[in-house]
């Protein structure tokens, strides 16, 4: 699969599916942007996943030619997957924080919340 949405709090299992001859002798799991994170095993376990989770994963798989006449080779091959957790948005704001306005001219306010919460919630503005 390409896509994953998940809850947050919850746990995902994402299989990295790979079809080689001969069979894959290593599975490796890194996430884009994040060099911190590496994990080996066929399988993405992610336990109790947060907003920060929210991702690619990238799932590099290795495997051994050794040809009777030939020369020993490694094959490497990968595969992504989008992770994105559903979550409440965070603390609302508004900027800037102190607007000033002059009569006559416009003006523009941005609200939004940290982290934004996905999917993507819908802001009204009311006047009061």
């Amino acid at each position: 699969e390409k896509f994953k949405e998940v809850d947050q709090g919850g746990n995902t299992r994402i299989e990295c599916q790979a079809t080689a001859n001969p069979e894959p002798v290593s599975y490796e799991w890194t996430k884009s942007g994040d060099a911190t994170f590496k994990t080996s095993g066929k399988f993405l376990k992610l336990k109790k996943v947060s907003h920060t989770d929210s991702g690619e994963y990238i799932c590099t798989v290795n495997n051994v030619l050794n040809p009777t006449l030939g020369v020993k080779s490694e094959r490497r091959g990968n595969s992504s997957v989008k992770i994105s957790v559903r979550h409440k948005p965070g603390v609302g704001f508004i900027e800037p924080r102190e607007p000033e306005s002059v009569e006559g001219k416009s003006i523009t306010l941005i609200c939004g919340a940290s982290p934004s919460g996905y999917p993507d919630p819908k802001f009204k503005w009311w006047k009061g």
